[in-house]
């Protein structure tokens, strides 16, 4: 592990409570990641300490190749309506990006179901029964509002296990503020950005909350984490298979809020994860399943054919006048099409 400091440090010294400390971390070594403060009380870090807690997100995350299967209790808040909506969610993703997320109101009814499969964004939305595409690059900054936020952090690195890293990261930078450690993440292309800060747990070696910006620095929001699960490491319960998926630590509750503050969606894992399995390709393929999907509703022998939509439109439609959310379902939710299946296929 190597580090550079602006401000010497004692080995052991305790980080101070005021001012702001710059420091640059270049991963290494692993971490026993059961690894816990020993004192409970809120203390700041001793500068190894912190070390640790950053390597320990770095190792699970590198642990993780695949999330295939979250089964979400999902509370949408929707500043316009100005009230809660519950639904349930299915997720799945890989740790090169590509993810899909299913939202259903009820038993049946789909909200939105959303895919992104290397640099390609679909979204279908069946209670307008418009179906969108277009690159990851349309919706990555602040004006692709609620969807730019599940673009950069939608992944199931980013979403479950969460580090003061990215892709493109250059340096780590950590100061003291909002009463705990703050780990900067910087992306350079003509000058220094901050594309992620991270705040660090006081007691446990986990992250709290992260900020998210684009690539110009601008802000997209957050997303906080909490409830957090510390099984046992090893195979998975029941089984004495070495080889079986890692159990790591991972947060039960995970809100998502855009920079303004007008929408909000908090997920709430209602049963373990499972990790680091096969997933079939063709789920990130969201056009294919929407067609499939259509047709066999139908009823029709022959494939229903479903117009293509720019992705554009809807990241300028969650920024109309009445601002509501894409994601909320109508009043009356069965104006959208029915599922026979709310699992992605």
């Amino acid at each position: 592990m190597a580090f550079v400091a602006k401000q010497s440090l004692q080995a052991g010294r305790k980080l101070p409570w005021i001012g702001a400390l710059a420091l640059v971390f270049v991963s290494g070594c692993a971490i026993d990641q059961g690894w816990k403060i020993p004192d409970p009380t809120p203390v700041t870090y001793t500068r190894e300490e912190l070390v640790h807690v950053v390597e320990a997100l770095d190792d699970r995350r590198n642990a993780i190749n695949t999330v295939v299967a979250a089964n979400l209790k999902v509370t949408l808040w929707d500043s316009v309506k100005k009230k809660d909506f519950g639904l349930t969610g299915h997720y799945l993703g890989d740790k090169d990006g590509s993810m899909r997320l299913k939202l259903i109101a009820g038993e049946a009814t789909t909200i939105m179901d959303m895919a992104i499969d290397g640099d390609t964004v679909e979204v279908w939305l069946p209670r307008t029964d418009k179906f969108y595409r277009g690159k990851r690059a349309d919706i990555s900054n602040a004006d692709g509002g609620e969807l730019a936020l599940l673009a950069n952090i939608g992944n199931a690195h980013d979403l479950f296990f969460p580090r003061a890293w990215t892709e493109y990261a250059s340096e780590r930078r950590l100061k003291f503020a909002q009463g705990k450690e703050v780990v900067s993440v910087l992306e350079r292309s003509d000058d220094y950005k901050c594309v992620r800060r991270v705040g660090i747990n006081r007691e446990q070696p986990v992250a709290d909350w992260v900020e998210v910006f684009d690539r110009r620095g601008h802000p997209l929001g957050t997303v906080s984490y909490d409830d957090y699960r510390f099984p046992d490491q090893g195979g998975l319960a029941g089984t004495t298979d070495k080889d079986a998926p890692p159990r790591l630590p991972h947060p039960g509750r995970i809100a998502l809020k855009t920079a303004d503050g007008s929408k909000a969606l908090t997920m709430e894992l209602t049963e373990g994860l499972e990790l680091n399995g096969a997933i079939d390709r063709g789920k990130f393929k969201l056009y294919d399943c929407v067609v499939k999907q259509k047709t066999f509703n139908s009823g029709s022998e022959t494939e229903v054919e479903v117009k293509i939509h720019d992705l554009k439109e809807l990241c300028k439609a969650t920024k109309h006048e009445k601002g509501e959310s894409l994601l909320s379902p109508a009043d009356n939710s069965t104006s959208a099409s029915p599922d026979t299946s709310t699992k992605p296929h």
